[in-house]
């Protein structure tokens, strides 16, 4: 019989990427204004050689799927020994996570308008929080989506409404400017305690007409050629307010060309980017494309801070909700690649983090904040310290993990992530595996993004090329994975301390991304099996007996992969049931399950 695993699995050459040489730059951006906190705020365990490339260091407090926004003293004071010296406000996610405010009108209202109960229960929360911001000496930033356009996210997806809705909420009218004048300048009275905004024209309740769609406003009017002005009007009246102030501005959505067309147009003063690590998006094992390269080049020539958003923490967008993702590799290795830009003023967290909690990750992050030069091998050193005579098992325990989590398609879809977000309740279906990509009908969605991600539509069926890459990727992250698990279960056998039970935690997170990834690296492989012995069925051919006895052994580690982890509920029939099926009748079972569409 053949070695079915082998022809399951293509051989894989493993390359590390955990090297101690990596490029390191020396940043020339602006320093942070006279009123911000002083950078560097805790004691470093080793010396700083090189100036810090991370002039800002932006924290957020709670996250998505932990809104825990206490801004307690505990918390001021865990993030000032991490090295933060700025810190967002408010969440600012769509969902609104712990009722959290998302909009300028959220707070504040307008003109002779009274303010709501909401309004005033949240200007109070956004204000207490920058009063104790400002008592440790962190900067303040306030996030928000303008112009506003509501319900946006009930509204994107049918393109007459969304026209219309942003006709009338668009840049180019009087009216709109006037009222984000006045709000601007009414935060500013309001909260004195806020030193810089944060602004989306598109999410977060914003969204901009489309040229080639049929808004009143905007039908042939390219978007570069409209929304500069009303950057322009934004930026200089918070800078009315704010002399050494920011407004900050967050590009999402908008494609590279459009983007590299408005930076002649754009403010040089009082003004910086907040870019996303990559122009797909923030992903914590892709860091750093040539776009971002591009706008940290153009950034340099005309003297604009630029802060690129990451994920620092144990808990992020790609695997929400789970909170206890132990990494700190990949953190040290995203930290360094944004560090070797031509230019960079500063990092922000872009998820969230609790940073009261055991974290390797947010404490790797720390370990660079404080000392910008110290080596992979000495970070993990000082981070394995407490776990003793388990400290090298847990070390290779996050070498494994990390190298799973990069083994994982990221670059497939943007919704690769609901194989851990949005299926957590159910294993695979028996339909042919097929993956989907279309996300928004935004300008880089549909043009930039296709660069990042191999799907940006969805496919009626995906090529069988694609199902197969994507299916070996899958199973690969798993097999690293299941490494991880390995490394957690030996330093269980010699620990004693109450580190064990954050051990488990740790290996409880890797064991859910492992069955999961393994769920999908196996419906993509038993989906191209069943094909491959259908087709000749289909076709009067003889089926060798290695087809069905590979696709049987497929099922047999599904059946495996379901029994490590048990499901809250069950959506499809088990692989185990699957099983039984398959072998009272083969053939029959392949006619009928795993098809493609039609």
């Amino acid at each position: 019989m053949h070695n079915l695993k082998t022809l399951c699995l293509i051989p894989i050459v493993f390359v590390s990427f955990f090297a101690n040489s990596i490029f390191q730059t020396e940043s020339d951006s602006d320093k942070i204004a006279a009123n911000s906190a002083n950078s560097n705020p805790c004691g470093a365990t080793y010396s700083s050689k090189k100036q810090d490339a991370f002039n800002y260091k932006i924290a957020i407090l709670g996250n998505p799927a932990n809104p825990d926004s206490r801004y307690s003293d505990e918390q001021m004071q865990e993030l000032k020994r991490l090295g933060f010296n700025t810190i967002q406000l408010n969440i600012a996610w769509g969902s609104r996570p712990g009722d959290e405010p998302l909009n300028l009108e959220d707070i504040l209202p307008y003109e002779k308008e009274q303010p709501t109960e909401q309004q005033i229960k949240w200007l109070k929360e956004i204000k207490r929080r920058a009063v104790i911001s400002k008592k440790y000496g962190f900067r303040t930033i306030f996030h928000f989506g303008a112009p506003i356009v509501k319900p946006l996210y009930k509204l994107i997806g049918n393109p007459d409404k969304i026209d219309s809705a942003t006709s009338i909420n668009n840049v180019q009218r009087p009216e709109i400017k006037s009222r984000y004048k006045y709000l601007l300048s009414t935060l500013a009275k309001e909260v004195p305690e806020i030193d810089d905004i944060l602004v989306y024209n598109f999410d977060q309740e914003a969204w901009q007409g489309n040229e080639f769609g049929n808004s009143s406003l905007d039908a042939g009017i390219p978007l570069h050629e409209r929304l500069p002005a009303f950057l322009v009007m934004m930026c200089t009246t918070w800078a009315d307010f704010r002399t050494n102030g920011i407004m900050w501005w967050e590009p999402w959505e908008i494609s590279a060309g459009q983007m590299f067309n408005m930076l002649d147009s754009l403010p040089s003063k009082n003004f910086g980017f907040m870019l996303h690590s990559n122009i797909g998006e923030v992903q914590l094992a892709r860091p750093v494309d040539g776009w971002l390269r591009n706008m940290s080049m153009h950034a340099q020539n005309r003297n604009i801070p630029l802060v690129v958003e990451t994920f620092l923490s144990s808990s992020n967008e790609e695997t929400e909700d789970l909170a206890n993702l132990a990494m700190p590799q990949l953190i040290f290795n995203q930290l360094q690649a944004i560090r070797s830009l031509p230019y960079v003023s500063g990092i922000k967290e872009y998820y969230g983090i609790v940073p009261d909690k055991t974290n390797p990750n947010l404490n790797m992050a720390g370990l660079v904040f404080n000392n910008p030069d110290i080596s992979i091998d000495d970070a993990l050193n000082d981070l394995t310290v407490p776990f003793k005579e388990s400290s090298a098992y847990i070390k290779k325990a996050w070498e494994s993990a990390s190298m799973g989590y990069s083994y994982i398609p990221w670059d497939g879809s943007w919704l690769i992530r609901a194989f851990c977000t949005g299926r957590k309740m159910s294993y695979h279906s028996w339909k042919a595996f097929n993956q989907n990509g279309k996300v928004a009908a935004s300008p880089s969605w549909n043009s930039t993004r296709r660069g990042i991600f191999m799907l940006t539509d969805n496919e009626k069926n995906n090529d069988l090329w694609l199902i197969e890459d994507l299916g070996l990727r899958f199973y690969k992250s798993s097999e690293s994975f299941d490494k991880a698990i390995a490394y957690y279960d030996s330093a269980f056998l010699i620990t004693t301390d109450e580190s064990k039970a954050t051990f488990q935690n740790w290996r409880n997170d890797i064991l859910i991304l492992s069955v999961r990834s393994r769920d999908n690296g196996l419906h993509a492989m038993e989906t191209l099996a069943a094909h491959n012995i259908r087709r000749m069925l289909e076709s009067n051919k003889e089926v060798p007996e290695s087809f069905y006895t590979r696709l049987e052994f497929l099922l047999e580690q599904d059946v495996t992969n379901q029994s490590r982890y048990q499901m809250p509920k069950i959506y499809f029939t088990t692989a185990s049931e699957k099983l039984k099926e398959y072998r009272e009748n083969n053939q029959k079972w392949v006619m009928n399950n795993l098809l493609f569409n039609k």
